[in-house]
């Protein structure tokens, strides 16, 4: 899947070969995909299990570091934050196969795409977008689709915990490259499958894309790191 955030070491010791040149800072920011960063925030107040014990910690840490942004990141950050209510709400939801919708924030706009089975999860899955504080308009893209439960996990508490730590990692993550001045986040998106996480997207220098690594990988929880950044052209 794809909020927490952890007091950020702002600069680790990283061994690259090349010169890190800082980004400007208004050119920075980062795509919000998957389950976002106000994962926590939405079950903070939530006893599921001890595993999510350390959810308040977590907001206090995320609220301190977005009033340190700029009002760009702060932007980016307030869509992931959206992005991520909506996702934990169709998470929450045991009519919705919430792993079948994908979710994504443009300032007001929430656009839904993906399968459900009819068109009343369909309008359902628009509603409870529509329920979010900041969301005035749903963008729904949502097919019918037959075969819209297949593959869905088992909802047990296992698995359901197990997709509440990998949403947290992916906050962690997408906190950790908005807070360092040496890594841009353009076009840089991050997902977490079984504490494995996906970086993709596009970065200025190689040193960059090492740095972006392993910034992630020294996150506690964090069990491996699958860098699929791309070095743009004419970069090295």
């Amino acid at each position: 899947m794809s909020f927490a955030c952890v007091p950020a070491v702002r600069h680790p010791r990283v061994t690259t070969r090349r010169m890190l040149m800082k980004p400007d800072s208004a050119s920075r920011s980062l795509t919000f995909t998957g389950l976002a960063a106000a994962v926590a925030l939405a079950v903070g107040s939530l006893t599921i299990t001890p595993a999510l014990a350390d959810t308040d910690d977590t907001l206090d840490s995320m609220q301190h570091e977005v009033k340190e942004m700029s009002a760009e990141t702060q932007r980016f950050f307030q869509n992931g934050l959206r992005e991520g209510k909506i996702e934990t709400a169709l998470l929450f939801n045991e009519n919705l196969n919430s792993f079948k919708i994908d979710v994504q924030v443009r300032n007001e706009t929430a656009v839904l795409e993906g399968k459900v089975e009819n068109g009343v999860e369909r309008e359902l899955a628009e509603e409870i977008a529509l329920s979010v504080d900041g969301i005035d308009e749903v963008d729904n893209r949502i097919t019918l689709s037959e075969d819209a439960r297949e593959g869905n996990p088992e909802r047990n508490e296992d698995g359901f915990i197990a997709s509440i730590e990998d949403a947290t990692i992916t906050a962690k993550a997408k906190m950790k490259l908005l807070a360092n001045d040496f890594v841009d986040g353009t076009d840089v998106s991050i997902d977490t499958q079984q504490k494995t996480v996906v970086l993709e997207g596009e970065v200025s220098t190689q040193a960059e894309k090492d740095l972006a690594e392993q910034l992630v990988k020294n996150l506690d929880g964090v069990g491996g790191v699958d860098n699929r950044l791309q070095v743009k052209p004419n970069h090295s």
